[in-house]
């Protein structure tokens, strides 16, 4: 692979220079070694004893196999006078391999099918989610296959302007690139924004906004910039990692002092925890969740949505629901969703009884036995706001104790190339923020007057 076409002109100094742009060339020459060429510098070159060069290129060949896949690492025999070596530690420089573009609309089976080869699947890329949530036929599917193998796959949700060539088109916790059958491979997470932009921005006029399941990482964030992509301007959300690839019993002497207290007081409190994945539990939970809506004052979302989802889900794609109880009664819920390698808590409720019972730390406990038992390795706690949510945030930090990590997601990127959709996306933007803040102080006022009449009637 990579001979020379022909035969490298030699020099006074005796070495064989040949260059390219994207590979380098290494000669044989009375006993010297000339290293010659690089990115866009063909003529750099310089001389090294032969056994010299030898020892170090056999400790390059393994450093970069136990990296790289071996067709990335294809060099010539060992005695062959001269060798090119392509370039493999930079991947900006890396050639690209073929990969080959599909775009339609998968139905549930098909989709399903795909989302099982990977191990970054999550819930919002499911089409029982985004279908009840957005509708069927707002849904569209792009995949990158390698040969006839699937190792990047993203599903959009359209959101289109009648008669025009505009709109949005999201990808929520996409694209999906950790395939099982190669691996995660960056340049295939970088091409899946290429084509994504290719597909929805260029040829359909949407606008593009991609908010992958991704923590901060130096490498992943500048790939969706290089091609073109801009950071949303809404703010990076943080998050708590937990790696549970270490044993319980490591997790709990990590744990901060106050949960781990309230942690021992709840397993002392005589309750217990059920959990299942049927549409009772669902239905359980969301009683609970009903209830605190009535006794919290801040906005929260409704979740009438619930029960449809967990009914539309595969059986192995199912949401698992973990219901505490105390003497019979639900006192406290946690929906906790895993399809991949890595889960996160997504809802969490605690019922009129349940607050003077630490449940909430039961339940997280008995999550975290349940996800290891799973093989999930990474269990996202699902977002931390110390400003917004105080309480909230230092139960999810005692959690985290020694071994978890305050991580930061990827954030938000976005793309347009049509005006049309760049002022339907920012009005319905000034929208729905508009109706968010409408509805909470509506929420706060109602939650007021109740309050007042309740004192009154006390």
């Amino acid at each position: 692979m990579g001979e020379p076409n022909s035969a490298p002109p030699h020099h006074a100094d005796g070495c064989n220079r040949t260059g390219g742009a994207n590979h380098l060339t290494v000669g044989c020459s009375r006993g010297n070694v000339s290293i010659i060429g690089g990115h866009n510098r063909p003529d750099d070159f310089t001389c090294f004893p032969e056994e010299e060069v030898r020892a170090r290129v056999d400790d390059v060949k393994a450093r970069l196999t136990s990296q790289c896949s071996p067709a990335a690492v294809a060099i010539p025999g060992r005695n062959s006078a001269e060798f090119r070596l392509r370039e493999t530690v930079s991947t900006a420089h890396l050639p690209e391999r073929s990969l080959q573009l599909e775009c339609r609309h998968f139905d549930k089976r098909e989709w399903d099918a795909v989302l099982g080869g990977f191990r970054d699947a999550n819930l919002y890329q499911t089409w029982s989610y985004a279908a009840v949530r957005w509708g069927s036929k707002n849904l569209s599917h792009l995949i990158l296959k390698d040969g006839q193998t699937t190792v990047g796959a993203a599903q959009v949700i359209l959101a289109k302007l009648p008669a025009l060539k505009a709109g949005l088109a999201y990808v929520k916790w996409g694209p999906l690139w950790n395939a099982r059958a190669s691996g995660a491979d960056p340049q295939v997470f970088r091409r899946l924004f290429r084509a994504l932009r290719q597909v929805y921005a260029q040829e359909r006029g949407f606008l593009l906004r991609i908010a992958p399941w991704e923590f901060e990482d130096a490498a992943l964030g500048t790939a969706p910039l290089q091609e073109g992509f801009q950071r949303h301007s809404l703010p990076t959300e943080r998050t708590v990692a937990l790696d549970l690839t270490y044993s319980l019993d490591e997790l709990r002497a990590s744990l901060r002092r106050h949960w781990r207290a309230n942690l021992k007081r709840a397993e002392r409190n005589n309750l217990e925890i059920v959990e299942g994945t049927t549409e009772a539990f669902v239905d359980e939970f969301s009683q609970l969740y009903r209830q605190m809506r009535v006794r919290k004052t801040g906005w929260i979302p409704p979740i009438h949505y619930l029960r449809q989802i967990q009914r539309e889900l595969l059986s192995g794609m199912k949401t698992h629901t973990f219901i505490c109880k105390h003497q019979g009664k639900a006192a406290a819920g946690l929906i906790v969703s895993t399809l991949g390698e890595k889960a996160f808590a997504w809802l969490a409720a605690t019922g009129d009884c349940g607050q003077d019972l630490r449940g909430s730390y039961l339940l997280q406990w008995r999550a975290i036995e349940r996800l290891k038992s799973l093989g999930v390795r990474t269990y996202d706690l699902g977002g931390i706001n110390e400003t917004t949510h105080p309480g909230t945030s230092q139960f999810k930090l005692g959690l985290r104790g020694k071994l978890g990590r305050t991580v930061s997601y990827l954030g938000e990127f976005e793309v347009c190339e049509s005006w049309p959709s760049r002022v339907f996306v920012g009005g319905s933007d000034q929208f729905r923020q508009g109706l968010i803040r409408l509805q909470q102080f509506c929420q706060e006022r109602w939650y007021g007057l109740r309050n007042r009449e309740e004192d009154v009637q006390s």
